[in-house]
C-alpha cells in the first residue's frame, strides 16, 4: 500500500495472536468478529491520519471480501517513520 514502508514486529507480550510469525499483524476473535492490530513503518511523505484510515479500510475490506468474516475493528499502530532511499530501502528515523 502506498505510504507503508514495511510491517514491523508485533511487540512482545501483545495480547492478540500474531499472524505470519508476528510480522506486523495480530488478531483476536469474539462473537462480534475479528479484531486486527497492524504494526507498520510509514513513509515520511505520507499523511499519517490518511494512511491510518486507508490501512483500516483496506484490511477490513480484504477480510470481508476474501475470508467472509465480520470485522469488529482494525487498529493501526505506526511504530516509526522512514524515508525510502533511491534503492527502495528504508532509512529509519527516531
Amino acid at each position: 500500500m502506498p505510504g507503508v514502508i514495511r510491517l514491523t514486529a508485533v511487540p512482545a507480550g501483545h495480547p492478540r495472536r500474531t499472524w505470519d510469525g508476528g510480522a506486523g499483524v495480530a488478531l483476536s476473535t469474539d462473537a462480534g468478529g475479528l479484531s486486527i492490530d497492524c504494526f507498520l513503518v510509514a513513509s515520511s511523505r505520507a499523511s499519517l491520519p490518511e494512511l491510518g484510515l486507508a490501512v483500516q479500510l483496506a484490511v477490513a475490506n480484504v477480510i470481508r471480501d476474501q475470508i467472509g468474516a465480520a470485522v469488529r475493528e482494525v487498529n493501526v499502530f505506526i511504530q516509526n517513520v522512514a524515508d525510502p532511499t533511491p534503492a527502495g530501502e528504508p532509512i529509519a528515523h527516531g
